[in-house]
């Protein structure tokens, strides 16, 4: 897999950005990964924005 930018991912996610996320689902990025640090998935990220609305194409991408 090449190399994926957190920030870039994150962005994709908050902005509700399908065409990124599918990008790097498709260079290989598994979004049900579990954080070491906090034990989150990208699902558990995507609901934990306090300054931007939730992305509900967002949660539908990781959530299928």
């Amino acid at each position: 897999m090449s190399e994926l930018n957190s920030r870039d991912i994150s962005r994709a996610i908050f902005k509700g950005d399908i065409e990124s996320l599918e990008k790097f689902r498709d260079l290989g990025l598994d979004f049900t990964s579990v954080s070491e640090k906090e034990k989150w998935t990208y699902l558990h990220k995507a609901t934990q924005t306090v300054s931007l609305p939730i992305q509900i194409d967002s949660i539908n991408f990781l959530i299928m």
